[in-house]
């Protein structure tokens, strides 16, 4: 007996997926498992097209038991990044992955304590996520995509735009422990107004650093608050994008002293997905009730 294969597919909108569905005659299907604001926003269109009911799930559940399958089930999903920047897998499968702490990263950010397969709890999050991001790249830049900022993440230079220890002290400020080449406030530099220099792969490269270096914080700080050791970082803001994934782990390390280390997902936008997908009618995966 062959073995069964799970194919993600990422969609930029609505209309992208409805689309998705009618080409494949996947709207034969009298109801699809979903989860997140999307269900519960657009249950309605697609029950009224394509006559699909939308079986809305709780998002956190769905989220921790995505990610409780793919560590406990598949080796080589999850992985932390070197100083360098290179790769380094986790290469057995064990049950004994508890606890851990999930920092799932969407519009906005949710930190969850994750004690085992069953027990969870929500003990911390921000408003300033992806929205935030994609908002302030919106408002700052040209930029018409959320795939094209983080595009151009990766080709900007953000000590364009940010202030560095450097340009405060003119080096490393030892004393403290600051090299030069530390953000000191980030956008700093467009106090005055932006420059010539900055361009808008620079803005976007701020911005995103400016971001994970701030949820990196958070979920260092709820680490330490529960003395947990790993931290897995999911969501589809990170989209294996390197500036995401390098400046979190830079933050992790600096923070932490390099005690810690951040962890990322190979299927880190799909966790919710593969939760609702994997939903079997217990109470933990329970219905939301209609708002």
């Amino acid at each position: 007996m062959s073995a069964a294969k799970l194919h993600f597919v990422k969609f930029e909108d609505v209309d992208e997926c409805m689309a998705f569905i009618k080409l494949h005659n996947l709207h034969k299907l009298r109801s699809i498992q979903a989860t997140g604001g999307g269900a519960h926003k657009h249950h309605g269109r697609f029950l009224e097209e394509l006559g699909i009911d939308l079986l809305r799930l709780d998002e956190m559940k769905c989220l921790v038991n995505g990610t409780n399958f793919l560590l406990t089930k598949l080796a080589y999903e999850s992985f932390s990044l070197s100083e360098t920047g290179e790769r380094s897998y986790r290469e057995d499968v064990s049950e004994n992955v508890f606890p851990f702490l999930l920092v799932n990263i969407g519009s906005g950010v949710s930190v969850l304590k994750v004690d085992s397969a069953t027990s969870y709890e929500r003990v911390s999050g921000s408003s300033l996520g992806g929205g935030t991001f994609w908002g302030l790249c919106r408002l700052l830049t040209k930029a018409s995509s959320f795939e094209e900022a983080m595009a151009l993440s990766v080709k900007g230079k953000s000590a364009n735009v940010d202030m560095l220890v450097g340009d405060i002290y003119g080096r490393d400020y030892e004393m403290i422990g600051l090299q030069s080449d530390i953000i000191a406030s980030s956008m700093g530099r467009a106090i005055s107004g932006r420059s010539d220099n900055m361009s808008d792969a620079d803005i976007i490269s701020s911005l995103l650093r400016l971001t994970c270096n701030n949820i990196a914080q958070i979920a260092h700080l709820n680490a330490l608050r529960f003395n947990l050791d790993h931290i897995y970082f999911g969501g589809y803001f990170i989209r294996e994008n390197s500036v995401s994934m390098e400046s979190i782990s830079f933050a992790i390390r600096y923070w932490s002293e390099g005690k810690m280390k951040a962890n990322f997902l190979l299927h880190d936008g799909f966790l919710g997905a593969l939760g609702a997908f994997m939903h079997n009618g217990d109470d933990g995966g329970s219905e939301v009730p209609s708002m």
